[in-house]
């Protein structure tokens, strides 16, 4: 499982608290599993109605109190993937490209 987003929000007390969004690239690529830092809770959720930012700020709110600054950022090494992925792809088919001729 791989962490591709972070989706924190803070308390009123200020303490901010985390719900990371993991994926199985090899297994299933378009299902996630949200995972709390805080508290361990785990949930893959199945509805297409919410997105896993309403999910799991429902889940900061009513078992954080965690209801201020919501915010949705993808993981720095996510971020790497999407950048250099696209440029192995191209390097991969320009090398076959040379070696076919």
């Amino acid at each position: 499982m791989a962490v591709t987003h972070h989706i924190t929000a803070t308390s009123e007390n200020g303490q901010t608290h985390t719900v990371n969004l993991e994926r199985n690239f090899v297994l299933d690529t378009g299902r996630g599993t949200l995972v709390c830092n805080s508290c361990g809770w785990r949930d893959s959720p199945l509805s297409v109605r919410k997105t896993y930012m309403e999910f799991a700020g429902e889940h900061l709110a009513q078992a954080h109190g965690a209801n201020l600054d919501l915010a949705y950022s993808a993981s720095a090494s996510f971020r790497r993937l999407q950048l250099v992925a696209p440029l192995l792809a191209v390097g991969v088919v320009l090398l076959g490209m040379m070696f076919l001729r």
